[in-house]
C-alpha cells in the first residue's frame, strides 16, 4: 500500500500542512482566553489563535487554525458558523456544525461533525462521531479509538480504529482496519468494502456494499497510532525547548551554520559524515586506554549534544525554506521556523521507509554545518588576530 494512502501517514501528512500552510505575509500567532465570534461577525485575519476556548459562529474568511491553550488535554470548539476556506483545529472537544467550503482537519480526544465539509475531512482522535446531518464533499479519513459513521461521503471512506460502526453511507470504497467492524441496516456503500480485523464484518445484508468485500492482510501490531504520536510529540518539544536556547545563545554561529546547509547541503553532508563516523573510533580508543577515559567520555558528551545541535540547524534551514523566509531573522521569527522544521523532521517517524534515512542525514548536515561555521569563525578571528589593526602600534 503507498505511504499516502495509510492513516497513520496521512497523519504526518496533515499536521505537516497544518505548520506549512500559514504564508509569511501577515501571519501571526494570536492568544485569546476566549474566542467568540457572532453570527453577524466576519474573521478575515490569518494566524493560529491560541485560545482556552473558541465559539465560531460567525464567518471566516481565510484559513482557520485554532489551537486550545491545553492541547488535547483541554479546551473546546465549536465551529457553528460559516469557515470559507480550510478549517483546522485542534482541543479535548471539537464539533462542527457550521460548514467548512474546502478542507477541514480536526485533531482532538472527542470529535462530532453535524455539518458540511465542501472537500475531504481528515480527523485524528479518540471518540469521532460523523452525525447524520453531516455531509462529505469528497473523501474522509478517520484514525481514532471509536468510530460511529452516520453522515454521508460523495467520496471514499478510510478508517482505523478499534471499532467501527456505520449506519451511514458512502459514495466510494470504504477501507477499514479495526478490531470490530459493523454495518447497521441504514449503512450503503457504493463501492468496494476492504477490511481488515480478526473477524469479518456484520453486515445485515449482502447488498449493502454495491462492490466487492474484499479482505486485507493484518498490519502487524504497532501498540496503536496515539501512543507513538505522543510519544513523537514529546521528543518534538524536547527539541524544540533545547533549540530556543542555543538561538538565543550563539545567533551568529547558528546563523551561519543554517546558511551553509542552504548554500553547501551536500558539503556539510559529507564533512558531518566524516566527523560523526571519527567520533565513535575516538570514544573506543579512549576507553581503551585508561588515561583516555575522561577524554572518551567527554566525546561521548560532546557527540550527544553536537547531535542536537545538527537537529536544531537543519529545521531552522527547513523552516525558513518552508515559510520562504531569506536573511537575518528576529529571535521569534527563528523561533517559528525552528518549530516548523523540527515538526517536519519528527514527523518522519510516520514513514518507514524515511525514518532512519532522515534522521541519519539531518545528523550528517546539521553537523557538518556547525563544525564548518566554527572553523570558518576561527579563521576569521586568526586572521584579524594577524592583521596590523589588531596587532597594535609597535613599542616605541
Amino acid at each position: 500500500m503507498r505511504w499516502w494512502r495509510h492513516p497513520a501517514a496521512a497523519a504526518a501528512a496533515a499536521a505537516l500542512c497544518l505548520l506549512a500552510a500559514p504564508r509569511a505575509r501577515g501571519f501571526a500567532v494570536v492568544q485569546e482566553d476566549v474566542l467568540r465570534v457572532a453570527t453577524n461577525q466576519v474573521y478575515d485575519r490569518e494566524a493560529i489563535v491560541l485560545c482556552g476556548e473558541a465559539q465560531m459562529d460567525g464567518i471566516a474568511r481565510d484559513d482557520l487554525f485554532l489551537v486550545s491553550q491545553k492541547g488535547l488535554m483541554g479546551g473546546r470548539i465549536d465551529l457553528g458558523g460559516r469557515m470559507e476556506n480550510d478549517a483546522w483545529a485542534l482541543a479535548h472537544t471539537i464539533r462542527l456544525t457550521g460548514r467548512v467550503a474546502d478542507h477541514a482537519r480536526f485533531f482532538g480526544r472527542v470529535v462530532r461533525i453535524d455539518g458540511e465539509v465542501g472537500s475531504g475531512l481528515f480527523v485524528m482522535g479518540e471518540t469521532v462521531k460523523v452525525g447524520s446531518a453531516a455531509r462529505i464533499g469528497r473523501n474522509a479519513r478517520i484514525v481514532a479509538t471509536d468510530v460511529i459513521w452516520e453522515g454521508a461521503a460523495a467520496g471514499g471512506l478510510a478508517v482505523e480504529a478499534r471499532s467501527v460502526t456505520i449506519s451511514g453511507s458512502v459514495g466510494g470504497d470504504a477501507d477499514c482496519r479495526a478490531a470490530e467492524i459493523r454495518l447497521l441496516p441504514a449503512a450503503r456503500i457504493g463501492g468496494d468494502l476492504f477490511w481488515s480485523a480478526p473477524a469479518p464484518p456484520t453486515m445485515e445484508r449482502s447488498d449493502q456494499v454495491a462492490g466487492r468485500v474484499v479482505e486485507r492482510p493484518a498490519a502487524p501490531e504497532r501498540g496503536g497510532v496515539l501512543p507513538l504520536f505522543a510519544l513523537q510529540l514529546t521528543a518534538f518539544l524536547s527539541a524544540l525547548i533545547g533549540g530556543l536556547p542555543a538561538i538565543a545563545l550563539f545567533p551568529r554561529l547558528t546563523g551561519e551554520a543554517v546558511l551553509l546547509v542552504r548554500r553547501s547541503f551536500w558539503k556539510c553532508a559529507l564533512a558531518g559524515g566524516v566527523l560523526l563516523g571519527a567520533l565513535p573510533v575516538l570514544i573506543v580508543l579512549g576507553f581503551l586506554s585508561l588515561f583516555g577515559i575522561p577524554f572518551a567520555l567527554s566525546a561521548a558528551c560532546g557527540g550527544v549534544i553536537l547531535a542536537g545541535y545538527a537537529q536544531v540547524v537543519v529545521a531552522l534551514a527547513l523552516g525558513a525554506f518552508l515559510l520562504r523566509r531569506r536573511g537575518p531573522q528576529g529571535f521569534g521569527s527563528a523561533a517559528g521556523a525552528l518549530a516548523l522544521g523540527l515538526a517536519a523532521i519528527h514527523l518522519a517517524v510516520w514513514i518507514p521507509a524515511l525514518f532512519l534515512g532522515v534522521f541519519v542525514l539531518v545528523a550528517m548536515v546539521g553537523a557538518g554545518a556547525a563544525s564548518l561555521a566554527l572553523l570558518r569563525r576561527e579563521r576569521a578571528a586568526a586572521a584579524a588576530g594577524d592583521s596590523p589593526a589588531a596587532a597594535g602600534s609597535p613599542a616605541g
